[in-house]
């Protein structure tokens, strides 16, 4: 076997600052099948002060070399083929994890080894197909088919559920074993819970040091923390876990990172195998309940000196929503239907936000309704650069003209839409049901209380068919209005009609949501 290893003494490494043994151990089809390797070349380095001082001019035994360069503890650091991060891909943090590894190594002794072994065992040319679709949606063919979780992105591609780390640590036991290293004490740099337990497996003494790992928590590569939590695969310090927190609360995650965070809820509360400790499982579970009921704001309503404090709440529901509503309250929650259309401007001198709501009324539930049918209102909604702040007055169609000629004000766009409207007939919260141009299904939006709004959430996720479509808040739909552009219905006369059966059936029904 010892023909299997090169040797390449290397005098003063630039990365540790000294001398260093360069290792490349190369392994047989054998052994590339049976630890999934994808390749054959195993690079080992090797940093010892003691290598200058055993190393011979001229002839020298590198086994022996090695085998004396350690007392009785060795940080080691063994890292996957996971070469992206070396190019700068900004949701791996395996290459920060090497480098401030190498500086731990330059007022220490210890060992690197760089396993080609990707963790499903199909290295970088399926991990490339894979990423595009967790980040970017696109099959292997191009063709965008939605964001894909890690998981499920795997059984797209592969065809296989669920992860299954194929990493095997027999090998490294064997590669240490050649140099008499196996019965030494390893401090392993990794926050990996389960690669040391798997080292510990193997047969070697490992204990983890992740005292002196950066975590840079963003956007881009929280999904790879949520993944490692909701595969148990690490137990993440509570320094990790508030990082986790922060992003998730400030709304400042992505598609696939939000799913996989709902995943992880899901465990929790209905698989009793999953495996969490208490601080990550009352931080996550408080983060998703932050999320799930809106961003909380300031309402200032000029018009009757009120504020409220109070959330929204976004997302999309299908057409079943009306049932599901009478089923759960026994009557029709909306008190008036009406066609509105949506202006958006920015103040270019300070970045607030101003949307004029132009709405006429198509039909009320009764009489007690605030307004006749075919009146028509405007309502002003200036939203403070700080996004906390809601300042809400009534106007007039000339006040919206206006603002066309204001040169403080830049015109965005318009959005036409068919809203269906609560008037106090909920405890504790307004809802909005909004049918939009361009849109399959209808989106909801909901004001109020968090308590008031998870206890709606609740009821309508209880139903055995779910109108829901997204659990919590939907930041695409909220942080741009429902799209970045003009949206018109193409024959609104016909529009109008489709959504004014359905409210005259509403108001027909009776408690069971059935048709007198």
């Amino acid at each position: 076997m010892k023909n299997n290893y090169s040797f390449y003494y290397e005098k003063n490494n630039v990365l540790f600052d000294s001398d260093a043994i360069a290792v490349c151990y190369k392994a047989s089809k054998k052994e590339m099948e049976k630890y999934g390797l994808t390749s054959e070349n195993i690079v080992i380095l090797i940093k010892s002060k003691n290598i200058t001082k055993s190393i011979d001019k001229k002839d020298c035994n590198f086994f022996d070399i090695i085998k004396n360069s350690f007392k009785k503890e060795v940080f080691l650091r063994i890292q996957s083929e996971c070469l992206l991060g070396v190019y700068g891909d900004s949701h791996c943090d395996c290459e920060s994890q090497k480098k401030y590894f190498f500086d731990l190594l330059k007022d220490n002794d210890g060992i690197y080894i760089h396993m080609p072994q990707e963790a499903q065992g199909w290295g970088l040319f399926y991990k490339l197909k894979e990423l595009e679709l967790q980040v970017n949606g696109r099959n292997p063919e191009g063709k965008y088919i939605g964001v894909m979780t890690r998981d499920e992105a795997q059984k797209y591609i592969a065809g296989t559920n669920g992860f299954e780390d194929k990493r095997s640590y027999e090998l490294i036991y064997n590669i240490l074993s050649d140099f008499d290293l196996v019965k030494k004490k390893y401090i392993v740099y990794t926050d990996s819970d389960k690669k040391i337990n798997e080292m510990n497996k193997a047969g070697l003494d490992a204990i983890k040091y992740s005292k002196y790992i950066e975590h840079r928590i963003d956007s881009e590569n929280i999904s790879e923390y949520l993944v490692k939590i909701l595969n148990q695969t690490h137990d993440y310090s509570k320094e990790i876990i508030d990082g986790i927190y922060n992003v998730i609360v400030e709304r400042q995650y992505n598609e696939r990172s939000l799913e996989t965070l709902i995943d992880i809820v899901k465990n929790i509360k209905d698989n009793e195998d999953f495996k969490i400790n208490k601080y990550a499982k009352n931080k996550l579970l408080k983060a998703y309940n932050e999320i799930i009921c809106g961003e909380e704001k300031d309402y200032i309503l000029k018009y009757s000196s009120l504020v409220k404090r109070q959330n929204k709440f976004t997302c999309l529901v299908n057409p079943m929503i009306f049932r599901q509503l009478y089923k759960i309250y026994g009557h029709n929650v909306f008190g008036r239907i009406c066609f509105e259309e949506m202006y958006l401007f920015l103040n270019v001198q300070n970045g607030d936000s101003k949307k004029i709501r132009s709405s006429k009324v198509l039909d009320t539930t009764n009489d007690d309704s605030s307004f006749f049918i075919d009146q028509v209102y405007v309502v002003e909604r200036t939203i403070k650069n700080n996004s906390k702040t809601v300042v809400e007055d009534t106007t007039s169609k000339s006040k919206l003209s206006s603002l066309f000629e204001n040169p403080e004000y830049e015109y965005i766009r318009k959005h036409e839409m068919i809203t269906y409207i609560s008037e106090g007939q909920l405890d504790g919260i307004n809802i909005y049901l909004k049918r939009i141009p361009n849109q399959e299904n209808y989106v909801l939006d909901i004001y109020g209380k968090r308590d008031k709004i998870n206890q709606f959430i609740t009821a309508l996720s209880n139903q055995k068919q779910l109108a829901i479509l997204n659990f919590v808040t939907d930041m695409k739909l909220e942080k741009e209005e429902y799209s970045k552009y003009n949206l018109h219905f193409s024959n609104v006369d016909l529009a109008i009609k489709d959504e004014l059966d359905n409210y005259k059936q509403l108001k027909e029904c009776d408690k069971n949501g059935n048709r007198s």
